[in-house]
Parts: C-alpha cells; sequence; structure tokens
C-alpha cells in the first residue's frame, strides 16, 4: 500500500526498532490511504 510498508514483508529478520519503524509507516500509509479514498 505505501513505500515503506513494503520492506516490512521483505525483510524476514527484524529487530525491534525496525518493527516499530515499520509499524509506524503502515500507520503513516493507512492514513495516506484513507485520506486519498475520503477525497475520492
Amino acid at each position: 500500500m505505501g513505500g515503506c510498508s513494503v520492506l516490512q514483508y521483505a525483510a524476514f529478520e527484524e529487530t525491534f526498532f525496525q518493527q516499530i519503524y515499520h509499524g509506524f509507516c503502515w500507520k503513516i500509509d493507512f492514513k495516506l490511504f484513507l485520506s486519498a479514498f475520503l477525497i475520492l
């Protein structure tokens, strides 16, 4: 859905901080997706 969220599925091993980073990116991507959906 987003740019950095793809990395979450590409990485097989993640550190605790990487999981937080990707979770943060996922929330932003989700908000952007909802915003774009509401605009359309």
